[in-house]
């Protein structure tokens, strides 16, 4: 999966589709019933690619095994 950052909003998105499947995005979470992201993981990630001169239009992550959700039921991730 990637993680993209596209108008101050973070989605993850699967491989070969289109529509994310999970955003930081309360609209688009609302609309289409993507699974919520927590900003503040997705910035640590982005700020993290940042820091080890990843391209940013493709951060490979991969969803945490054990508790998929934190405790503001946001989907926990991490960078590959």
């Amino acid at each position: 999966m990637k993680l993209q950052f596209e108008e101050n909003e973070y989605y993850l998105m699967k491989d070969g589709e289109e529509l994310a499947a999970s955003t930081t995005d309360e609209s688009f979470i609302k609309e289409l019933g993507a699974e919520r992201l927590s900003v503040k993981n997705c910035d640590s990630i982005y700020c993290e690619a940042i820091n080890y001169g990843y391209d940013l239009d493709e951060i490979e992550i991969e969803i945490e095994t054990r508790n998929l959700l934190d405790e503001n039921g946001c989907l926990i991730i991490k960078m590959k």
